[in-house]
């Protein structure tokens, strides 16, 4: 069954934002994959890609140059650049903070897993927890803003179709099949 979807749209408690992918086919793995890594660097947010047993347990051969030489430039968003005090979690007009790589000097910070500030200091100020989790939100919403329409949401036959059938992940094909009839 495709249950996992439900698992997938909740994993925490809602305190942080997070992407689902599923892909339809064996193409849509190798497109997905590879947005769903941008995605991560680039919102700095978690991207659970969703592959169901039916395309895992195939065996295909991807040949397909043009699909490969369509894939977007790698995108691993804003960058710390080493100028003296660096807050990893800074708040910003587009809610990313730029990172720094491992290693890399001045780059260095505190992480946690309780609420911080810009520092990654923990803290449990009211106002800064709400400012974080605005800026968490954020995220998501810029998201939403600069990934295409075509990237989140795949349209097959007519718009003005008297019956309209959602789906996900591998159902893809089986619909496919369906419309054909």
């Amino acid at each position: 069954e495709q249950a996992d979807l439900a698992f997938a749209m909740q994993p925490g408690h809602g305190d942080f934002v997070h992407m689902v992918v599923a892909p339809g086919d064996i193409h849509e793995i190798v497109e997905d994959s590879y947005e769903a890594f941008n995605w991560a660097d680039k919102y700095q947010m978690p991207v659970i890609v969703i592959v169901d047993k039916k395309i895992q347990s195939a065996y295909q051969t991807v040949n397909d140059e043009a699909l490969f030489e369509n894939l977007p430039p790698v995108d691993r968003g804003p960058r710390f650049t080493p100028n003296g005090d660096y807050l990893r979690f800074a708040f910003t007009d587009s809610g990313v903070s730029p990172r720094a790589i491992p290693g890399e000097e001045g780059g260095t910070f505190w992480v946690t897993t309780d609420e911080h500030d810009e520092r990654g200091h923990i803290t449990e100020s009211t106002e800064n927890r709400v400012r974080m989790m605005e800026k968490r939100m954020g995220k998501l919403a810029l998201a939403a803003r600069e990934i295409p329409a075509d990237r989140k949401v795949k349209l097959y036959g007519p718009e003005d179709a008297d019956v309209t059938i959602v789906g996900w992940g591998t159902t893809k094909g089986s619909i496919q099949d369906a419309m054909a009839v």
